[in-house]
């Protein structure tokens, strides 16, 4: 079992049965004639296993409290139009930025048919987005196109790197009509100033 699954699961039998055998060498010291040598060494003993047990706890809280802020600052990508409805844009709108995105981009027909691209992102911070401007793609979602009556389905895969390096895979798939508008991130809690520091801030605890 890993300190992801359940620390405490792991962690507190571990305090439990160091705090009875400290329970066990004190009746020992005080009720039968335990010579010192033989409590010097059951004492080495215990303190070898507390000092083992501190380790693997405060080993896994700091991997704990890596994943925390790695799901906190992770990118989101999803299919939006631009402001006049017209072109399918990749939108970030994850708490972290989008790095080394590599995707792969289907359309598929009624009858089955696809067309697929490949698109790679550098970079796609926080609310940044990325027009799709490869052919048919660009003319998905666009009513006057032919583009639009052809196709059904639109799926998105892939893998990017969070702020960490850490690889977020890409799976999406939206029905055309599904695609709309970009959703309103006025009320972010956070500017995008703010976000980049405290992402910066977290690499530097982690090396």
């Amino acid at each position: 079992m890993s300190f992801t699954d359940d620390p405490a699961a792991v962690g507190v039998p571990l305090l439990v049965f160091v705090t009875l055998v400290s329970f066990v060498i004190a009746v020992l010291l005080f009720t039968s004639d335990v010579g010192a040598r033989d409590v010097s060494v059951l004492t080495s003993l215990l303190l070898v296993v507390v000092t083992a047990v501190y380790a693997y706890l405060t080993y896994g809280l700091l991997q704990e409290s890596r994943e925390t802020r790695r799901r906190e600052t992770a990118p989101v990508l999803v299919v939006v139009t631009d402001r006049y409805g017209l072109v399918p844009e990749l939108l970030n709108v994850g708490n972290g930025p989008a790095r080394s995105a590599e995707l792969t981009l289907c359309v598929v027909a009624e009858d089955g048919a696809t067309e697929e691209t490949e698109v790679s992102l550098r970079n796609l911070g926080v609310g940044q987005s990325e027009p799709i401007l490869e052919e048919p793609f660009k003319h998905l979602t666009d009513e006057k196109e032919d583009a639009s009556d052809q196709y059904a389905y639109l799926r998105v895969d892939g893998e990017m790197r969070d702020a960490f390096g850490d690889r977020v895979p890409v799976d999406l798939e939206y029905e055309l009509s599904e695609i709309g508008p970009a959703p309103d991130t006025t009320g972010r809690p956070e500017p995008l100033e703010r976000i980049a520091v405290e992402v910066e801030r977290i690499r530097e605890s982690i090396d």
